[in-house]
């Protein structure tokens, strides 16, 4: 029974990795861009909140293309573990919103979410586009 879920567990622990992986270096990427840059009086600025929507747009499509090709349930399993993932990258988003009141306007928060939605999305397509190829 729990040899089940095994894979399951695997396809969406690697496809948080891969994503976290991302995000994490592509934010050190765009820390170091500076103060000028990403600040304006304390608060972030609208160039870092495009960069940070972006940045969790390839994250999401890293990881759920991840999922997608270690799901061992085609084809609901190809759909469903990549929304559970973006699902989970959403709360992790709404948890780092919660912490830095001030921070974050409703507004990067909604260009975050969308950001993470789009970049699901995005890599269901590919995914499906590259499996018809190789078939």
């Amino acid at each position: 029974m729990i040899s089940f879920f095994i894979p399951i567990v695997e396809a969406l622990l690697a496809g948080y990795v891969a994503a976290i992986a991302v995000y994490m270096g592509l934010l050190f990427l765009i820390t170091r861009l500076g103060r000028r840059v990403l600040l304006n009086d304390s608060t972030a600025s609208w160039t870092y909140t495009a960069l940070h929507a972006g940045t969790w747009c390839l994250a999401s499509v890293t990881g759920a293309y991840v999922c997608c090709g270690m799901s061992p349930l085609p084809p609901y399993g190809n759909i469903g573990f990549p929304l559970c993932l973006a699902v989970g990258l959403t709360l992790v988003l709404l948890r780092s919103f919660r912490q830095l009141p001030g921070q974050m306007s409703a507004l990067a928060l909604i260009l975050n979410l969308g950001g993470i939605l789009g970049g699901t999305v995005a890599a269901l397509y590919a995914h499906h586009a590259f499996a018809a190829l190789r078939a």
